[in-house]
């Protein structure tokens, strides 16, 4: 579903009913120029696994100065200025708006869908993420941190990542824990990959969606050594951190899975009190 359209309150209903459908639903971010992190912008902003909220970016792919953004609410940006649109008595207009950029979010998904007919809304949602071209407008004001790219959302690939062989701790605290590996590429050591998913358990990992998600940098060129710190709570124990690691490319294509042990110290005991 398309939707150019927002505003108003949470409604239980609206959730519900986008919530129960099986459809992929992509959103308008808003026109307040508001972080809807803070000051949600529904529909856009109900946070269900089939929802894509799209900013709007102009030609010089700065984000358009009316356009809502949010660096964990807002996923992707989309041309949202001088859109030229058809308008009644058989004319053409150009608009302004995240309501003319979702449309082309939504034209890529049935693209998609037509290339590849067997794909779950998933994996549309998936490529429709994965395959954004990286502006530095939307770093840090959406979760892509990129710009529609209909061509790399339908490309035919079907080679996935290199596994990041030598993923290891280099630094370890009570509080933390910085992971360590080097940057594989899009095709096996080629190219440059679209995400990493660096999850983390307190027992080792079997099922990696019940291992926590670590958020991290989109990957930087092939060879580059890679660091993630994982916040933990401390202890007055020392225990041990299991840490998975798989790397992806723009259509989904996923590497092998990397594990790790991380021995995490104990918290120092807090300093008697004074006689």
């Amino acid at each position: 579903t398309s939707n150019s359209w927002g505003g108003g309150a949470y409604s239980q209903a609206l959730f519900d009913a986008f919530a129960n459908s099986p459809a992929l639903h992509i959103a308008g971010a808003g026109n307040n120029g508001t972080d809807n992190d803070q000051r949600p912008f529904y529909p856009s902003s109900y946070d269900m696994p089939n929802m894509i909220a799209v900013a709007a970016t102009d030609h010089n792919d700065q984000k358009a100065r009316f356009s809502c953004y949010g660096a964990n609410t807002v996923h992707l940006a989309a041309p949202g200025v001088s859109i030229l649109s058809t308008v009644p008595n058989n004319g053409y207009a150009a608009y302004n708006g995240t309501s003319m950029a979702t449309p082309h979010v939504s034209g890529v998904a049935g693209l998609i869908a037509t290339a590849y007919p067997q794909a779950s809304n998933e994996e549309i949602r998936q490529r429709l993420l994965l395959s954004t071209d990286p502006v530095e407008a939307m770093q840090g004001r959406s979760t892509t941190g990129g710009r529609l790219n209909a061509a790399q959302a339908v490309e035919n690939d079907q080679v996935a990542p290199a596994a990041p062989n030598d993923l290891r701790a280099v630094e370890t605290a009570p509080s933390s824990v910085t992971m360590q590996w080097t940057a594989t590429g899009d095709d096996s050591w080629c190219g440059q990959a679209a995400a990493y998913q660096l999850r983390v358990s307190d027992r080792p990992i079997e099922d990696l969606e019940q291992a926590r998600l670590i958020a991290t940098a989109r990957p930087a060129v092939t060879g580059t050594l890679e660091r993630a710190t994982i916040a933990v709570e401390p202890s007055a124990e020392a225990r041990t951190l299991h840490v998975a690691l798989e790397v992806l490319d723009n259509v989904g294509n996923t590497s092998e899975v990397r594990f790790a042990t991380v021995e995490v110290p104990a918290s120092a005991p807090p300093d008697p009190p004074n006689p």
